[in-house]
């Protein structure tokens, strides 16, 4: 390795490597690029250039093998993200923000987040209907409708449902699932909640 000469204002020469491990708190230097964190990887990139970020993500399934009954307004249970239910390999929280109590992620930061979900129900007679939900209200997509989805069953079949939405969430703000008219059959086992930030809050 060359000397490192100071000439003026100026450093030149070879600079000894740097570990990322000993950069903390960096809040300068790049434009626009900010850190709070002292410990941990946010950001990594590796040899090929491939850039992984830690993102608040999850999926989740439930461990009931039967039909349960959720009466209109009740969250569907989806209560486990590392073990149980279908495809458990799939189950994950990455940064610990889903509740397997209470069935909500809860948005750890301000952001834009997609959510998915699949149900697998019975119906035998009403119709059936669900929706994703915030702070315990369903989400209007057009300011003149009572709620985001309806999805409906109406058959003597079982069916699977599917619904997604993307939505500009607080810290805080949490989302669940919901029957939203009458009372539905759901086997958790056989469905699914999931979801994760794709970006910055407007």
């Amino acid at each position: 390795m060359s000397l490192i000469k100071v000439k003026g204002s100026s450093i030149t020469g070879d600079l000894p490597a740097i570990s990322g491990a000993n950069l903390t708190g960096i809040s300068a230097g790049v434009a626009g690029i900010t850190s709070a964190s002292s410990s941990g990887t946010a950001i990594s990139i590796d040899s090929s250039n491939r850039v992984t970020i830690a993102v608040p993500a999850f999926r989740a399934t439930g461990t009931s093998t039967s039909f349960q009954n959720i009466t209109a307004g009740s969250v569907i249970p989806f209560n486990v993200t590392t073990s149980g239910g279908n495809n458990i390999q799939s189950n994950h929280d990455a940064l610990l923000n889903y509740d397997t109590s209470n069935y909500r992620f809860t948005a750890p930061i301000d952001g834009t987040y997609l959510f998915w979900s699949q149900i697998y129900c019975h119906q035998d007679a009403d119709q059936e209907t669900y929706s994703f939900y915030r702070n315990g209200s369903y989400i209007a997509v057009y300011d003149t409708s009572s709620q985001f989805i309806n999805t409906l069953v109406d058959a003597a079949d079982d069916n699977t449902v599917h619904m997604q939405h993307s939505m500009e969430l607080s810290a805080n703000d949490y989302i669940d699932v919901r029957s939203t008219n009458n009372a539905c059959d759901v086997v958790t086992r056989y469905s699914a909640f999931g979801g994760y930030m794709i970006g910055k809050k407007r």
